[in-house]
């Protein structure tokens, strides 16, 4: 059945069921109507044939629309129930986010974490023959393993370590990483309260921070100061005799002194996301520290018993020096060396100066001309400055120097990052 083409009444037919009773004279009486028949039979064909009707013609104007009603409701229904879920899903994103971002920002109190964070902080206090100097350091492990700057406890003869308690101990040094300004001490001991470690890779420029430190030594332990995280990944050149370093550094609004160097700077939720380093003298409210992520890189190392020239970190890039100053000298001319006019002998580098804490000491001296590196020559400090850049600390390179008119091969090592 189409409901678009609606199937009309059957006709009758004359052979089927229905088939009307022509009257003759055997069985209708004179006085009736010669085409009158009987109500039974009569009135059979017009009850199916409107049945008929009903049923079909009738379906387009009386079922046609209820279904089409009945099939918007559905659909709507469906897109409604689709739409609802659909908001309710980015509301709660919304709501998520929103809070999650309020937490970050907001989180917990300067009071709070400075109540959590002082008890796993300590005073670092180091002697040696002629003075004293004071750091901050906070533990790594609950067996008394301590992180700090190495410059904290660099020259120190005697390292002590004072807890939030009042109680003093000696201290030994595991180890260090001199160009990533790195130290792991430890003190006797267990249950000593621990830190937990964020994730300084998902800190946001304008963050809060909260430093715990001793700024002043003695004088003034366990200050706590707030600021924000003013910006991250700012690169510090740092410098030794023998080696010059690049230091991925979080820079923060917060007050910091040099007594804050080693102590933890926190995140809104108590999380320790750097260690404090260092601050610009001549300009206020900018300290630097060390991204937490980096950090443990480097002192989970220094933990599990590596030297530091075997530690690799995302946070620090070190370039090998020899402990010389040069200048470009061309054959021929002459150059003030030590105060003393000086003939340069031939096209290169001569040596003005020798480092006595360089790898060089005693291997160049001033007035040698640097001509080539490993083969490579060499006629101006930029040149230099290139080679050295490939290289590693306590690899090997052979200089081709002019020295007293005679040219000679020296080797040198370049010093390890101890």
């Amino acid at each position: 059945m189409n409901e678009h083409t609606p199937l009309q009444p059957t006709p009758l037919s004359e052979d089927g069921d229905n088939q009307v009773i022509q009257p003759t004279e055997q069985n209708v009486e004179v006085e009736q109507t010669p085409t009158e028949i009987s109500q039974e039979t009569a009135t059979l064909p017009e009850q199916t044939a409107s049945r008929w009707y009903a049923v079909e013609n009738d379906a387009p104007n009386q079922t046609r629309k209820p279904k089409k009603e009945r099939a918007l409701l559905v659909w709507a229904a469906v897109a409604t129930v689709a739409f609802l879920l659909c908001f309710s899903l980015l509301l709660g994103v919304a709501v998520l986010y929103f809070t999650g971002s309020l937490l970050a920002d907001n989180g917990l109190s300067a009071e709070i974490i400075a109540e959590n964070a002082s008890p796993a902080t300590v005073l670092i206090s180091c002697k040696n023959d002629t003075s004293y100097s004071y750091g901050t350091g906070f533990f790594l492990r609950e067996d008394g393993y301590i992180a700090t700057n190495y410059h904290v406890i660099e020259d120190a003869a005697e390292i002590r370590v004072t807890l939030f308690s009042g109680q003093t101990l000696v201290a030994t040094k595991v180890g260090h990483h001199a160009a990533a300004d790195l130290a792991v001490l430890h003190i006797s001991g267990r249950g000593y309260p621990v830190l937990p470690i964020g994730n300084s890779d998902a800190l946001r420029v304008g963050e809060r921070a909260v430093v715990i430190g001793n700024p002043a030594g003695p004088d003034a332990p366990w200050t706590v100061t707030q600021g924000i995280f003013s910006y991250l990944d700012r690169t510090i050149p740092v410098s030794d005799t023998n080696w010059t370093a690049n230091l991925t550094m979080l820079q923060t609004d917060a007050a910091v002194n040099h007594g804050n160097s080693g102590g933890p700077i926190c995140n809104a939720r108590g999380e320790v996301v750097g260690i404090v380093t260092r601050k610009l003298t001549d300009n206020e409210a900018i300290g630097f520290a060390i991204p937490i992520n980096g950090a443990m890189e480097i002192l989970n190392a220094i933990l599990d018993g590596k030297k530091a020239g075997e530690v690799h970190s995302s946070i620090v890039t070190v370039r090998p020096l020899m402990g010389i100053t040069v200048i470009a000298a061309r054959k021929g001319e002459t150059y003030p060396i030590n105060g003393i006019p000086t003939l340069a002998p031939e096209t290169g580098l001569m040596i003005q100066s020798v480092d006595p804490l360089g790898v060089a000491y005693r291997k160049l001296y001033s007035k040698d001309v640097i001509v080539a590196i490993n083969g490579v020559p060499v006629a101006d400090p930029d040149t230099l400055a290139d080679l050295m850049e490939k290289k590693h600390p306590g690899d090997w390179i052979c200089l081709s120097v002019i020295r007293n008119g005679l040219q000679i091969e020296v080797n040198l090592q370049l010093a390890p990052i101890d």
